[in-house]
């Protein structure tokens, strides 16, 4: 898919992909909606909510609950953009959810 290049300290890092993003696969399996149907392996759609995800804060949602006559209450933390651990969250989480078939790791240099 492509490298990301990061600190991990909050100031932007860079996004590269590589070529074989455009290329194309196709629905093999006969029982499926889009069964014949051709896609690119990583659209321009999914570059830009790869990049737009990384410049923003996530809010994760960690537990809460509500009993009788209480307030609802909700825990949880917010991550920052561009931090190390925003990264593994994005990693770890969010790429294998929306793309399914493409994953990441991070690689210390």
């Amino acid at each position: 898919m492509g490298e990301i290049k990061s600190r991990g300290d909050g100031s932007p890092g860079e996004i590269s992909y590589f070529n074989n993003c455009n290329e194309m696969w196709q629905v093999e399996d006969p029982g499926h909606l889009l069964y014949g149907k051709e896609f690119k392996i990583f659209d321009e759609t999914e570059r830009k909510l790869l990049e737009k995800t990384l410049n923003k804060t996530i809010d994760i949602i960690t537990g809460g609950g509500i009993a009788p006559g209480e307030i609802h209450h909700i825990e949880g933390k917010t991550l920052k953009p561009w931090q190390r651990d925003t990264l593994e969250y994005i990693v770890k989480y969010k790429i294998p959810a929306w793309f399914g078939t493409i994953s990441g790791e991070i690689v210390e240099k």
